[in-house]
């Protein structure tokens, strides 16, 4: 599952961790809040003047950047995080281990 690392959006997979400016690719669809009636009926379609509509913010994740090792890859795992952190290590067969730092 790729993660925002604002702007960009990273994910880290068995190839590497992979980057994406997906700010660039972002979908925002609006929505209309219904009001209806005692009867249930659809009364009308109503956007308040001090609240804004929800909306549906979408960045689509496509790779743009690949960071990996020329070593044979093993795994990768979480290392530690908090809440504008996360360390990521990968481990090659090669005894060598990447470790990343994402911070947001």
């Amino acid at each position: 599952m790729p993660v925002a690392v604002l702007p960009y959006t990273v994910k880290t997979t068995s190839a590497g961790v992979g980057f994406s400016y997906s700010a660039a690719l972002r979908t925002v669809t609006s929505t209309r809040i219904q009001v209806f009636d005692d009867s249930s009926s659809l009364m009308s379609l109503v956007t308040p003047l001090l609240i804004p509509p929800p909306s549906i913010i979408q960045d689509t994740y496509r790779e743009d950047v690949l960071v990996s090792a020329a070593e044979e890859y093993g795994n990768h795992k979480l290392l530690r995080y908090d809440n504008i952190s996360v360390s990521i290590g990968f481990n090659y067969l090669g005894a060598g281990t990447l470790i990343t730092y994402l911070v947001s």
